[in-house]
């Protein structure tokens, strides 16, 4: 697998991601590493592992190995900046949610 390359993201959730057009030889089952970063953020890249769960034509569906606070933060802030909402998690505990 190149380092350094890119590859788009189909989705994204709190137990995994789809990758379009991953030019990887994988198979279910692999363990496989990967440095996230979101487009619509300035956040340092945060590195996972990953099972291969299913490769399917041009789609790798990958699960977190394990779901670490820099990942799940990362995902909140991404998911967030892609609705338009601020998740809770980054509010003023103070302030009502919604």
């Amino acid at each position: 697998m190149g380092m350094g390359l890119t590859h788009p993201v189909l989705n994204v959730s709190a137990g995994g991601l789809c990758l379009r057009h991953w030019p990887a030889d994988v198979v279910p089952g692999d363990i496989v590493s990967l440095s996230l970063v979101s487009d619509h953020l300035a956040a340092t890249p945060v590195e996972v592992r990953c099972r291969v769960v299913v490769v399917e034509g041009a789609l790798t569906h990958l699960a977190f190995v394990r779901v670490t606070m820099p990942l799940l933060t990362l995902l909140m802030e991404h998911i967030g900046k892609v609705l338009g909402v601020s998740p809770y998690y980054f509010g003023d505990a103070s302030e009502p949610n919604g």
